[in-house]
């Protein structure tokens, strides 16, 4: 009988431990929350006196000067992350390919009649190429407005890491005239 009370005390006190175990994480838990809440809230109060202290300084300006305004783009960058593998990235690498292209024609232009080893080089083809599957992300935008030239520019700031960024160059040789013999 006794030792019958004493496994039982013992599944209690083990219960006892789990439970106290469970609470001390969700003690924890809310901790955490409350502190990176704390810490978002600090943030955006900073980021909003500091947007407030440049929209005083743009409305003592006088109207016929430019205004200017800053903001994030964060729910452009959550648009982007959704369209950038679907379509976005496609169009974007045929865009850098062609440029790529182009700037490749002009080297070999520009190295044309050079000693070195692009003189080699007949022609230099851009066989694939894509940006990989991260979308870029626009941190800021700066929007600006000139009344008496009556119009808009908007200046947007870019991060761009890239994962798996991939381009397949495939040069072409002129032909020398040295020849060179194989034996097998």
């Amino acid at each position: 009988k006794q030792s019958g009370e004493g496994s039982r005390g013992r599944r209690i006190i083990a219960v006892m431990a789990v439970l106290v175990g469970l609470l001390l994480c969700a003690v924890l838990a809310v901790v955490a929350s409350w502190l990176t809440w704390q810490a978002a809230a600090r943030l955006y109060s900073i980021q909003l006196r500091t947007a407030k202290a440049r929209w005083d300084a743009t409305a003592a300006l006088k109207s016929s000067e430019s205004v200017c305004e800053s903001f994030t783009t964060g729910w452009f960058n959550v648009l982007l992350w959704h369209l950038w593998p679907a379509f976005l990235e496609k169009e974007v690498s045929g865009l850098f390919a062609r440029r790529v292209a182009v700037l490749l024609r002009r080297v070999l232009s520009q190295h044309a009649g050079q000693r070195g080893p692009m003189r080699l080089v007949d022609s230099i083809q851009l066989e694939e190429f894509t940006l990989g599957s991260v979308a870029p992300r626009f941190s800021t935008c700066k929007a600006r407005y000139t009344a008496e030239k009556n119009y808009l520019q908007l200046e947007l700031g870019m991060d761009f890491t890239t994962s798996g960024m991939q381009a397949v160059l495939t040069p072409r040789l002129k032909e020398t005239g040295l020849k060179t013999r194989v034996k097998f």
